[in-house]
């Protein structure tokens, strides 16, 4: 890896395109700005993503979660809108969760002193 490439008064083509997609810009925006590829927005994106989060042991051990069709469904549209797959908009919100220690928030299934409620029938689509 070379040294970063200074860009738009940035240290670095990676910080430019962080700064331009928290902005809401999309790749094709991004890469006419920065003077790059599309596919070259989208790889720098993914690499400063990987930076951001403590590595996983486990990742290299392909751990699979079944989800319905249904569910994969749904996420479909979502992960079209970022140019990945529903299966890899999903891990990448398990990710979130866990990292961010959202798992409580998420499931929202505790009272103010933090004891369980009673756990609601599992839904099914």
């Amino acid at each position: 890896m070379g040294a970063p490439i200074p860009s738009g008064g940035y240290p670095s083509r990676t910080e430019h395109i962080q700064a331009l997609v928290r902005q809401g810009l999309k790749c094709s925006e991004i890469a006419t700005i920065v003077g790059i590829s599309e596919k070259n927005v989208a790889n720098l994106k993914y690499c400063a993503s990987l930076k951001r989060r403590w590595p996983r042991v486990t990742e290299g051990m392909g751990q699979t979660l079944v989800v319905s069709r249904e569910i994969a469904i749904a996420l479909n549209p979502h992960a079209a809108r970022r140019g990945i797959t529903w299966n890899e908009l999903a891990r990448r919100l398990l990710d979130e969760i866990v990292d961010g220690a959202m798992v409580d928030a998420v499931l929202d299934d505790r009272d103010d002193t933090g004891a369980c409620l009673e756990t609601p029938p599992r839904r099914t689509r």
